[in-house]
């Protein structure tokens, strides 16, 4: 049985951390597609003001937007 020196035992599981950690930091995409059927890429997930049921996001060239829930068929997750 081999033994490994203690400092490189830490800096493999410091890489396999880091490799888990780096490995979950892609984005989630959005789609929102409308009624009419029109589909808006979104940049972050689309939140809904309760109050006035109305959803608000930034598109993929980072311009907010406020749709009505009411117009919004789906919201896709890729």
């Amino acid at each position: 049985m081999r033994h490994y020196p203690s400092n490189m035992i830490r800096s493999l599981a410091f890489f396999a951390l880091l490799l888990c950690l780096s490995s979950g930091c892609a984005r989630n995409k959005y789609t929102v597609i409308l009624r009419n059927g029109q589909a808006i890429a979104a940049s972050n997930r689309p939140k809904v003001d309760k109050a006035t049921a109305i959803y608000h996001f930034k598109d993929r060239a980072g311009n907010p937007v406020a749709i009505s829930a009411y117009e919004i068929r789906e919201i896709e997750v890729r």
